[in-house]
């Protein structure tokens, strides 16, 4: 175990603007207004030797310390504090092996962004809402990766849920946020949208009147969902128009039926995939055993994905098994082995025979890709 005085000196070495005064029974940082009762040093001598820098704290026991107790309550700041340098600790070579030892850096920039949070929470012209500063800290952080990755929190988490089940309130369309523009991916077939002449890859800058500019999927999303019967005015720009146009719609509860079949000449099979739902390959089983048993003979068999905005991952790849008897589906790769995936189709002995075509276009996406793929 390492000594008070050795503690000191390290912090004061490697991190000059985190200043320790360690009593007999508590650790309080000068610098983040932060007091930890019955702190183990344990975790400080392993920060020493394994080069981690940041100040990780674990409440523990500690002898000669049992008698001290602390009744102070942390602020919003200290707890946002703490929860990251949990995270980092977990994160770590001690919390996982395979993990590299967090870099000095990674806790300046934690510091800098603690700094900025605390001014902007004293010092901006109106009282601000914490939790989304933190939101949109999150969102920077991950939109800065790559155009598809984003965070999904509880709202967003429920609205997912709510469109896999095929039924909900609102115009129909599938959007996401593309170059800083909110923009439709698809719109649903058969919706108030769809019906509307909305189209993949119009750009919505105004919902009923109101800049959508820094909005986010969740705020969008409840501003266009609602009621039925009610109406919502969507400003669309897109690509051949001089100038933006204005769509009144009716809201509709959108009830989704992904999988619609037809049969051409009697001997040519039309599949339509609407989305990837709960239900959406049990629904391509049925169409296939309905157009095998009216087709005579199948000779044919087309599968429409147009403006198919995606969906369930597991849906897709189950899909794909019903028309491939062996090779890979569809796989993931990771930094790390355990990160990796891949979904290998089986031979049930069922799968048609006849030459299959695939229709995509534009608005087709996502979980439709790999079907299509």
């Amino acid at each position: 175990m390492i000594g008070k005085d050795s503690v000191t000196n390290f912090l004061q070495t490697y991190t000059p603007p985190v200043y320790m005064k360690i009593f007999a029974a508590e650790i309080y940082f000068n610098t983040f207004d932060i007091f930890f009762p019955q702190v183990s040093f344990l975790v400080l001598e392993i920060c020493m030797k394994s080069g981690i820098v940041t100040p990780v704290i674990v409440i523990d026991h500690v002898s000669n310390m049992e008698e001290t107790q602390m009744n102070t309550t942390l602020s919003k700041r200290a707890l946002l504090l703490f929860a990251f340098l949990t995270a980092l600790f977990l994160l770590g070579p001690y919390g996982d092996s395979r993990v590299s030892a967090i870099d000095r850096n990674t806790y300046k920039n934690l510091k800098t962004f603690s700094e900025v949070l605390d001014m902007v929470e004293k010092n901006y012209v109106e009282p601000v809402d914490n939790n989304k500063l933190i939101q949109g800290a999150i969102n920077g952080m991950i939109k800065s990766l790559d155009p598809h990755s984003s965070f999904m929190t509880p709202d967003m988490y429920k609205d997912l849920e709510v469109e896999t089940r095929g039924s909900f309130g609102g115009l129909g369309i599938e959007i996401t946020i593309r170059k800083d523009v909110l923009t439709v991916v698809s719109p649903i077939e058969d919706t108030p949208a769809y019906i509307a002449g909305i189209k993949a890859g119009d750009q919505i800058i105004r919902i009923d009147g109101k800049t959508t500019k820094d909005i986010t999927i969740t705020e969008a999303v409840k501003k266009l969902r609602g009621p039925r019967e009610t109406k919502v005015t969507i400003t669309i720009m897109r690509e051949g128009l001089t100038k933006p146009k204005d769509y009144v719609i009716t809201r509709s509860i959108i009830k989704i039926k992904s999988v619609k079949i037809k049969i051409y000449d009697g001997q040519i099979g039309y599949i339509r995939i609407a989305s990837f739902q709960e239900r959406t390959v049990d629904d391509v089983k049925k169409a296939l055993r309905e157009i095998e048993a009216k087709a005579q003979p199948l000779k044919g068999l087309v599968i429409d994905m147009r403006n198919n905005p995606g969906g369930l991952l597991n849906q897709s790849v189950e899909v794909s098994d019903l028309f491939m008897k062996s090779g890979v589906i569809v796989s993931t790769r990771g930094r790390s082995k355990d990160m990796e995936s891949k979904a290998t189709a089986k031979n049930d002995g069922d799968e048609p025979t006849c030459p299959i075509v695939v229709i995509v276009n534009e608005g087709t996406a996502s979980a439709a890709e790999i079907v299509s793929g």
